[in-house]
């Protein structure tokens, strides 16, 4: 499994969560909650199963946290091969246990996030709730304070680390593939960079993706211009609130298909 990214100085601190029979990650003993609760969308909600995948699927995992994204699709499609990116080294690190934890193959790894251009930007790193690290943080206190119970998730958030890392465009990783044929499902759950993950495609790579699916919170019109870009490519898009969000909560799964695959799930 190639992986790509510079390990910390130390360490981070995991500890082995078991979140059903026979099933167990490394994760932050600070994040066990938001572990479970993304165990749930994915693995009992079936959050990304909005379409049928080839046994040779070949997937890409933007924003990959941990790893649970790729070990889902891997228990149920054993011959995909998957493209996994995650910017936040504590959290590729957990990545990376996690891929060895369950003798995963068939996994390309990088440590880095995802943009329209090649560059270095500052993450900003929540050690108690790492899966909302996010480029844009003023968007993301925003999207909280519309919650029911913003209270004790703002408090969550005022542990926070800025962290320099490498962004790089997608349509880079998957020239280096040699032979792509296809992207039967392009998963994107990256805090607000959603638009500008799809923009670092090149034109003619666009003709690969089968189905896209991500998580969006519709700031400033964020869910019409996500719409249209698909629709502009081609793609039959849907969306629905996600299922955890309340009626103040603008939080949208969006699925963009070329083909007529029926829903399955949804978050």
């Amino acid at each position: 499994m190639p992986i790509t990214g510079t390990p910390d100085a130390e360490e981070p601190e995991f500890q082995q969560l078991k979140l059903a029979d026979g099933f167990s990650v490394y994760a932050s003993p600070l994040a066990s909650r938001e572990t479970s609760f993304i165990y749930k969308e994915i693995f009992q909600d079936g959050c990304y199963d909005v379409a049928r995948l080839p046994p040779d699927a070949f997937a890409v995992d933007a924003g990959a946290h941990i790893g649970l994204f790729t070990l889902y699709i891997k228990a149920r499609y054993p011959s995909a091969r998957i493209l996994a990116l995650e910017p936040a080294p504590a959290t590729f690190a957990a990545f990376q246990r996690n891929m060895a934890l369950h003798g995963v193959a068939g996994v390309d790894a990088h440590q880095c996030g995802l943009g329209r251009d090649d560059a270095r930007q500052t993450l900003v790193f929540y050690p108690r709730l790492p899966g909302n690290a996010t480029f844009f943080e003023a968007d993301k206190r925003r999207f909280v304070e519309t919650m029911k119970q913003a209270k004790p998730v703002l408090e969550l958030l005022a542990a926070r680390e800025e962290v320099d890392v490498e962004v790089r465009r997608l349509s880079g990783f998957l020239r280096r593939i040699p032979g792509l044929a296809r992207i039967d499902l392009l998963k994107i759950d990256v805090e607000g960079g959603e638009v500008a993950v799809l923009e670092g495609l090149d034109e003619d790579q666009w003709e690969l993706v089968r189905n896209v699916v991500l998580e969006v919170y519709n700031h400033d019109g964020g869910l019409g211009r996500l719409r249209a870009l698909l629709e502009a490519r081609g793609f039959r898009v849907e969306e629905q609130r996600a299922k955890w969000a309340s009626q103040t909560t603008e939080v949208y799964i969006v699925v963009g298909r070329r083909e007529s695959d029926e829903v399955a799930g949804g978050c």
